[in-house]
């Protein structure tokens, strides 16, 4: 099916991926809660977080630049204890954003 303007094309897309839905909600922040290290990279298990915070934005549930640094260090594992301590002992809030630049900055891995 095509739209036959690019407004009825944005309101077919917005609909389609933008659903309210309480079953997508609870979807989108199960999939941030269970990200884990398991085999992926710091910076893959990190790039996995956007989407669904994206996603989540777009329908109306910002999530906490917080919730997202706590989700961010989860699972990281002995390697990253004193890094993660550092990080939980600021003075001032981290974005998730500078979480990430700084752990792909530095290189981790695990030894």
């Amino acid at each position: 099916m095509t739209s036959a303007t690019s407004a009825a094309a944005w309101d077919r897309l917005k609909k389609h991926y933008a659903s309210r839905s309480h079953n997508r909600i609870m979807s989108l922040k199960e999939s941030l809660a269970s990200i884990t290290k398991d085999t992926l990279s710091v910076t893959e298990r990190l790039l996995s977080i956007f989407p669904l915070a994206d996603e989540l934005s777009l329908i109306g549930r910002l999530v906490d630049d917080l919730d997202l640094l706590i989700i961010g260090l989860k699972g990281l594992g002995p390697a990253f204890h004193e890094f993660s301590a550092s990080i939980r002992e600021c003075d001032s809030p981290l974005l998730f954003a500078e979480l990430f630049n700084k752990l792909v900055d530095r290189d981790f891995s695990p030894a």
